[in-house]
């Protein structure tokens, strides 16, 4: 009796086994590996996003591609996340913006590294990216000292665990929000914004203004903040890994 009492037991525990092995081979199929972009300067950004915040350990890896200076308009969803550092190499037309929106709105996601969206709207004019939710982006000379306005946002977790005051918060590469448009996560007054997020449909864009190759650890030992909100944008696209 026991014998057959087992056996349903059995069948029901393989057939669940068989179910979440089969969620978990679907979930690897519909994964999508992550883009990174740049030119001029940005190829040192690249170099140092890679080594940073795709390969973060031996056991956990981002699968990405070198899509090199240009963007891949005609790609885009292919990808989870498109990182766009510094500049391109050509700007977008109209009609590739029109991509980039739809892009976002079925739940594509960029992240903006310094000035690269200057580059890009350089024919069709910077108050046509309606996805960015910014008016500009610019070099601050001098600098602005900035400070965490969203200081539980998802996107600084850990950041500030070791030093609560980085050197990084005071910025060079600004952008400027437009009113109901990015959420401004670290800036200071009148709309200044070093770390901003804009939600656009089911996805969203975010913007940091640093480049993270310029940010030596021998003078910022502080630079581990700025790869952890590197790290965190990035896991919350969930690009697929190597795991």
């Amino acid at each position: 009796h026991k014998s057959a009492m087992l056996k349903p037991r059995s069948f029901a525990m393989a057939f669940l086994v068989a179910i979440l092995s089969a969620s978990s081979v679907l979930a690897q199929a519909t994964a999508k590996p992550a883009a990174i972009v740049g030119t001029s300067y940005g190829k040192h950004e690249i170099k140092s996003v890679i080594k940073n915040a795709l390969t973060v350990s031996k056991e956990l890896e981002y699968i990405f591609v070198n899509c090199g200076d240009a963007l891949p308009v005609a790609d885009l969803d292919k990808y989870s996340l498109v990182i766009i550092a510094t500049a391109v190499s050509k700007p977008i037309t109209a009609e590739e913006n029109k991509l980039i929106d739809a892009y976002l709105r079925k739940g594509g996601h960029l992240l903006i590294i310094n000035r690269p969206v200057n580059s890009m709207a350089k024919t069709i004019g910077f108050r046509n990216l309606t996805w960015l939710g910014i008016r500009r982006v610019y070099w601050a000379r001098k600098g602005f000292d900035c400070k965490a306005l969203k200081p539980n946002h998802p996107m600084l977790k850990g950041a500030f665990e070791k030093y609560k005051n980085p050197a990084w918060l005071r910025g060079s590469i600004m952008a400027t929000v437009k009113p109901g448009g990015m959420e401004n996560i670290i800036g200071g007054s009148g709309g200044r914004c070093l770390v901003g997020m804009n939600r656009v449909g089911k996805g969203w864009v975010v913007f940091m203004g640093h480049e993270l190759f310029r940010l030596k650890p021998q003078a910022n030992k502080d630079t581990a903040g700025w790869i952890q909100i590197l790290r965190n944008v990035i896991a919350t696209a969930q690009p697929l890994t190597t795991a």
